[in-house]
């Protein structure tokens, strides 16, 4: 490979899994979960209910500053699979809305929520991490020229502006038919990722036959090196729940250790997990999972993996193969690095994928599902067994980079 190294691809343009809950609105306007943060002790004011399917969402940030006071732009993509709670919800299937957030280092907050096929009777800006529901923050106003849109105005405390910050606000959307709310947005500032994943006892090493379902949400900043996890499964008798690192075919070492709310039965959380560098490129590498555990099957009743959203190979060629590689690898000449082409998508693919290497050929360039035994992949982290110098040459890619070329293997390494 060959580099004019520009760095094309960073963690804010990452594919974010947005993991996400609704809030049963309260007294003080919504988040019936108590608003309470874990801390890594036994008590919760958290309340939960059941969740529903995982999301995607793309979100894009900007920054500006006036003398002191700095301020970031966040667009948010609001979804009713970002719900929790199970609660009625519109017919409509085009219900839909998008939403733009200013948060400034003086706590001031702006921005608007624009609504199509959905009539709402009240959105609100709440304080919760995804898979958890929290109290209300900054209430919006409907726009007196616009009934589809709302406005955002406020200001936030020392407290709600760390919290921003951290990925635990989100636009909650209520409506007559779901007062608990109908659409949910988490706000997630750039190097702040959320998983959303479903348990099942199929992903158990071996499988187990289990009819306990849930969900888990697990929101990880690259940052601050922290992690936060709300699991919410279908029975209150579990005897356990941990998050561990290991592939989807093994049994790994426990990362952190989940506890059950005191007040809501089916709840497993802890959102104060201190992470190291090797953690974040674990969750980056898909090798993150939660796994809960029971009576009946003390090693393991219901397991997810934690698996991100791996970019396309066309996604790829954009950010690293074009840029970074073609300029050598051309695909004339009869030795390397011209013989070999990675010119487009479909050159890259026919290169690569289940090929052997001409340095080393006893690995395949690409194996599919296998990004350790995949010699690209050993090629670009500079492995001690590989042959010749670490590519690409005259640069490196950078970590996140690697990331995404070990998440497209990992998936099978799809010609898309």
């Amino acid at each position: 490979m060959c580099s004019t190294f520009a760095t094309v691809l960073s963690r804010s343009s990452k594919f974010i899994i947005l993991a996400l809950g609704a809030a049963t609105l309260s007294a003080c306007g919504g988040g019936g979960y108590g608003g309470g943060s874990y801390n890594g002790g036994n008590n919760s004011s958290y309340s939960s209910s059941s969740s529903s399917s995982s999301s995607s969402s793309s979100m894009t940030s900007s920054s500006t500053s006036s003398s002191s006071v700095s301020s970031t732009t966040l667009s948010v993509t609001i979804e009713r699979a970002q719900i929790v709670t199970t609660s009625a919800s519109s017919s409509a299937s085009s219900v839909s809305a998008s939403g733009s957030v200013t948060f400034s280092t003086n706590g001031a907050i702006s921005g608007s929520v624009t609504l199509s096929g959905i009539v709402a009777t009240a959105i609100t800006i709440n304080d919760a991490f995804a898979g958890n529901n929290g109290p209300v923050v900054v209430t919006l106003t409907q726009n007196s020229g616009n009934a589809n849109t709302w406005d955002l105005t406020g200001t936030l405390d020392a407290n709600q502006r760390t919290d921003i910050a951290a990925g635990k606000l989100y636009v909650l959307i209520a409506t007559s038919t779901a007062p608990q709310g109908e659409l949910r947005g988490q706000i997630l500032p750039t190097g702040i990722t959320v998983v959303r994943a479903s348990f099942d006892g199929a992903q158990e090493v071996p499988a187990v036959t289990s009819s306990v379902t849930g969900t888990v949400a697990v929101t990880v900043n690259s940052i601050t090196k922290k992690a936060a996890v709300n699991a919410v499964i279908s029975i209150n008798n579990a005897t356990g729940a941990e998050l561990l690192t290991g592939s989807s075919s093994t049994n790994g070492a426990s990362l952190a250790t989940l506890v059950a709310d005191n007040a809501v039965a089916g709840h497993w959380w802890n959102e104060n997990i201190t992470l190291t560098d090797a953690d974040i490129i674990n969750y980056n590498s898909s090798k993150w999972y939660v796994n809960v555990y029971t009576a009946a099957h003390a090693s393991g009743e219901v397991r997810t993996q934690i698996a991100q959203t791996p970019p396309t190979l066309a996604q790829l060629q954009t950010s690293v193969f074009t840029p970074k590689c073609s300029g050598c690898h051309t695909g004339t000449g009869s030795t390397l690095p011209g013989v070999q082409n990675l010119t487009s998508a479909t050159n890259t693919y026919t290169a690569l994928v289940n090929v052997a290497s001409i340095q080393q050929g006893s690995l395949l360039k690409i194996k599919p599902f296998d990004p350790d035994n995949s010699y690209l992949i050993r090629k670009v982290e500079g492995a001690s067994t590989i042959t010749g110098a670490r590519m690409p040459f005259g640069g490196q890619l950078s970590q996140s980079e690697i990331d995404q070329l070990r998440a497209w293997v990992t998936a099978g390494a799809p010609n898309s």
